[in-house]
């Protein structure tokens, strides 16, 4: 049984290797439909790999990157823009949370969207105030 920091790390990878895995089929303009027919398998397991909600087996990582003309380990590395490794965690995180914030907020009125802006300035009010050492006592509180 893995550690807790091994099961991230998997998360993680899985998620990298998904967002690789999207960016090349939608480079080729192929629907996951289209990639899933020449692979053989259902387009709801496109999906879930794309999406790093299912790993992608050794033997469909062979498949993908002979369908997408790409070798195995492509899949692996970060893309090949200006963010470093740490920042490509920290944008994906932020796409993560934006789409949990949009799915929580749907249906809510105007005097409920606007108190939460309102909570949220200043909330971020409060951090840009805070010193590095009032941010670490907060997550040694968590611990």
């Amino acid at each position: 049984m893995g550690t807790k920091r091994d099961k991230l790390a998997k998360i993680e990878l899985d998620r990298l290797v998904g967002q690789n895995i999207r960016t090349e089929r939608k480079s080729r303009n192929i629907t996951q439909e289209e990639l899933a027919e020449t692979l053989g398998v259902a387009t709801s397991h496109i999906g879930l790999i794309e999406r790093g909600e299912r790993g992608a087996t050794g033997l469909m990582l062979l498949k993908l990157s002979r369908a997408l003309d790409k070798p195995i380990d492509h899949f692996f590395h970060p893309p090949q823009n200006t963010l470093s490794v740490k920042e490509y965690k920290y944008e994906n995180t932020i796409e993560a949370h934006r789409k949990k914030i949009a799915t929580l907020i749907v249906g809510l009125n105007d005097v409920q969207l606007d108190f939460i802006a309102a909570t949220i300035m200043g909330v971020r009010t409060m951090f840009n105030e805070l010193t590095e050492d009032d941010a670490l006592s907060f997550s040694r509180e968590d611990d």
